[in-house]
């Protein structure tokens, strides 16, 4: 068995993988069933780090190697999910991605009114 946490910050191996950007070893920990959902004492989980560190091909990573066993409207500490902290930072790459890809899981309700204004003046094809 994987052990959980790794580090005196509460990483576990997921989230180290994930600030190095390490695809293979992503892949790995899914393969071995380690929990994806693992906050650390930040209360950020590893979809929350890739979303922070603006790394897409992360999070996608992440996306297709949990499947179904990955929560995407899983919360931070703060009460955010990947979604709030793409939009927090105008990153729109990551908002479309996140969108599109995940549209039968994201609800779009957990964005408050200021939020979705701002993506609809940033761009018109992420709310069509």
């Amino acid at each position: 068995m994987i052990s959980s946490k790794v580090d005196i910050e509460g990483n576990t191996l997921l989230h180290m993988a994930v600030k190095q950007s390490r695809i293979q070893m992503i892949q790995y920990l899914a393969d071995k069933a380690v929990n994806p959902s693992a906050l650390n004492n930040t209360g950020l989980g590893a979809i929350h780090l890739a979303a922070k560190q603006d790394k897409t091909d992360v999070l996608l990573t992440l996306l297709d190697a949990f499947k179904h066993r990955i929560n995407v409207n899983e919360r931070t500490a703060d009460n955010e999910t990947i979604l709030h902290i793409a939009t927090k930072q105008g990153n729109l790459d990551l908002i479309h991605t996140i969108v599109t890809r995940e549209k039968g899981w994201i609800l779009l309700e957990l964005l408050s009114l200021k939020q979705l204004l701002c993506i609809n003046i940033m761009s018109k094809r992420i709310l069509c």
